[in-house]
């Protein structure tokens, strides 16, 4: 775990909260689902260095370009925030230990292999 290789980045997006428990949020990936997070849960995927942009989607979309260095590990945090009619997210970057502790805290979803 945490061990990119030399030629790919390593991207975590991680929930830690249990605001929102019940509430799906879907991340995308270049416009792609990878997966629906939940409180305490967390995603991982393996990427080619070069610029993505993240969208999660709640009641409204937060996106962020991300760019992925070779041989690094990424970390975004899905922040859950209250909405006027249901939970909403905001993406935010951190740092390695921040996010280490952040995805620690969390169990792995699947997600879509992103091509």
């Amino acid at each position: 775990m945490f061990q990119a290789p030399a030629d790919k980045g390593n991207l975590y997006i991680y929930r830690d909260e249990n605001y929102g428990a019940a509430i799906r949020m879907s991340i995308l990936l270049n416009n792609q689902l990878l997966s629906d997070t939940v409180a305490k849960s967390y995603i991982y995927q393996q990427l080619e260095p070069g610029t993505y942009t993240i969208t999660s989607k709640a009641e409204n979309n937060s996106s962020m370009a991300i760019t992925i260095e070779a041989g690094k590990n990424h970390f975004l945090w899905q922040e859950v925030k209250m909405g006027m009619w249901t939970a909403r997210s905001d993406l935010q970057v951190v740092d390695e230990a921040t996010g280490r502790k952040g995805v620690q805290s969390c169990k792995i979803l699947n997600s879509n292999a992103y091509q």
